[in-house]
C-alpha cells in the first residue's frame, strides 16, 4: 500500500491556483503551477493558519534560544495528531476573485460578427489604437491591475494596445492555425514555411531563420498579419503616411522589420492605389541647377560617400528579412547519427563513382540539427564534411539507427 502524502500551504491564493487548470492562468503563473501539479501528482493539499504553520517560523524569523522550545517546529501542529486528520482538513474554500488568472469572454457569433463591425468603423489606426487603449487602461483599473490616471496614455499602454488589436485580429483569421500550434499539430501550407510560433501573448510570429542573427527580437520574429484584413490595412495606411507616401517596395522594406503580411506586396499595392497623392505622377522630373560646375561635383560626391556608407546597411536590413521563408525542409527529418553510412558527393565526378564513407562524428548546432561530420572511407581517409555534402544511404543499417 502506497503511503499517503498530505501537504500544507498557509497561501489560499496559492492553493486556488494549483486547483486551477494551467491554461486559464497567465504565463508565468501557469509554468509554475504546471510544475508543481506535475512534481505532486496524486499528493492532496490543505490549507493550514499562518500560527499553525512550522514554517512560518523561519519565513518571519526567530531568535535561536527561542526555537529550542518552540513547540510548533518540533512537533507540528496538533491536528496531525487527531485521529480524524485529514478528514478534520476540509477548511479551505475557493476565493472567488483569484489574480493572475486570464479572462475568458463566451460570445456567440453575432456578439463576434459586431466586434468586427466596431473595428472597421476606424478609419484610423492612431485613433484605434488609443481608443483601446483608454478601455484596456480601465479594465486594468478595475481589476485592480493599475493605479487611475487620467494623463495621456503611456508608450507602454499604446504598445500593448496595438498588440492586443492585432490579437485580436489574429484570433478571427488564424484561429485553427492558432489552435494547431498550442497542440503541436500541422498547419496550413501558406504559412508552414514561416515555422510561425505563438509568443507569451498570445501572438502569431515568425519562427523563420533567422534566430541567430544579430537583430533586435520583433525583426527576428516579425508579427503575422493576415491578408484582407481591415486591422491589415489600417497598419499599411499609416505606414504610408509615415513615409511620406512612400512607393511599394519602400513600404514592404519598413513593414517587414515589424510585420509579416501574408501576400504583403498585393496588399500593400491595394492600400497604396487608393492614395491621390501617390496616385499622381510627375510630367517632368525636377533637375538641379548645374550652371556651377565646381559646387556641384562637390555636391555629387558628398551625395556618393552617403550612399556608399548607407548601401550595405540598407540592402542587409531589407534582403534579410527576405530569407525568413522556408523554400525547403518544411518536415523535420531525423538526424545522420554516428555510423551510418553514407556518399561523399563529387562537384566534378558522375554519381556513379561517388565513394562510400562511414560517419564517425557528428556536430550538430544549437537546434540539435547535424549540420557537419566526420566521415572516413574506405582508404582510412578521415574528413570533416557539411550535411549538404553526403547523401544517407537507403540501407536497413541506417534505417534501424533513425
Amino acid at each position: 500500500m502506497n503511503p499517503c502524502v498530505y501537504l500544507h500551504s498557509d497561501s489560499q491564493i496559492t492553493l486556488a491556483w494549483l486547483k486551477t487548470e494551467p491554461q486559464q492562468l497567465t504565463v508565468y503563473v501557469s509554468n509554475r503551477v504546471k510544475t508543481i501539479q506535475e512534481e505532486t501528482q496524486g499528493f492532496s493539499w490543505f490549507y493550514v493558519n499562518s500560527h499553525e504553520n512550522p514554517a512560518d517560523a523561519l519565513s518571519r524569523g526567530v531568535e535561536p534560544h527561542l526555537l529550542e522550545t518552540n513547540e510548533l517546529w518540533w512537533r507540528g501542529p496538533g491536528f496531525l495528531y487527531c485521529k480524524e486528520f485529514p478528514n478534520n482538513r476540509d477548511n479551505f474554500t475557493m476565493p472567488t476573485d483569484i489574480p493572475e488568472t486570464k479572462v475568458c469572454l463566451a460570445v456567440d457569433k453575432a456578439e463576434k460578427q459586431e466586434k468586427l463591425e466596431v473595428f472597421s468603423k476606424f478609419s484610423s489606426l492612431n485613433k484605434l489604437i488609443r481608443v483601446m487603449g483608454y478601455v484596456y487602461r480601465f479594465i486594468n483599473i478595475c481589476r485592480k491591475k493599475a493605479k487611475r490616471n487620467a494623463g495621456r496614455l503611456s508608450c507602454q499602454e499604446v504598445d500593448a494596445s496595438l498588440k492586443m488589436i492585432i490579437k485580436y485580429d489574429q484570433q478571427q483569421h488564424f484561429k485553427e492555425e492558432i489552435a494547431g500550434l498550442s497542440l503541436g499539430k500541422e498547419i496550413a501550407a501558406h504559412l508552414k514555411a514561416l515555422n510561425p510560433f505563438v509568443d507569451g501573448m498570445g501572438l502569431m510570429r515568425v519562427g523563420g531563420r533567422l534566430q541567430h542573427a544579430d537583430l533586435p527580437y520583433y525583426q527576428k520574429h516579425p508579427i503575422i498579419l493576415a491578408k484582407k484584413s481591415n486591422i491589415t490595412h489600417l497598419i499599411i495606411e499609416n505606414e504610408h503616411k509615415t513615409l511620406m507616401h512612400a512607393g511599394q517596395k519602400l513600404m514592404y522594406a519598413s513593414l517587414s522589420q515589424r510585420y509579416h503580411i501574408v501576400n504583403g506586396l498585393r496588399e500593400i499595392k491595394h492600400v497604396v492605389h487608393k492614395c491621390l497623392i501617390t496616385g499622381a505622377t510627375l510630367s517632368t522630373v525636377p533637375e538641379p541647377n548645374i550652371s556651377n560646375i565646381p559646387i556641384n561635383r562637390l555636391k555629387f560626391w558628398k551625395q556618393c560617400s552617403h550612399m556608399t556608407q548607407c548601401f550595405w546597411k540598407s540592402w542587409s536590413r531589407e534582403y534579410l528579412m527576405q530569407l525568413q521563408s522556408r523554400p525547403k525542409w518544411r518536415k523535420p527529418l531525423p538526424n545522420i547519427s554516428k555510423g551510418m553510412l553514407v556518399i561523399l558527393r563529387k562537384d566534378n565526378a558522375p554519381p556513379l563513382v561517388w565513394p562510400m564513407a562511414r560517419v564517425v562524428e557528428t556536430f550538430p548546432g544549437a537546434d540539435g540539427k547535424v549540420r557537419a561530420l566526420t566521415v572516413i572511407t574506405p582508404k582510412g581517409t578521415v574528413m570533416r564534411t557539411s550535411i549538404g555534402k553526403v547523401c544517407l544511404l537507403p540501407i536497413e543499417d541506417n534505417q534501424n539507427q533513425i
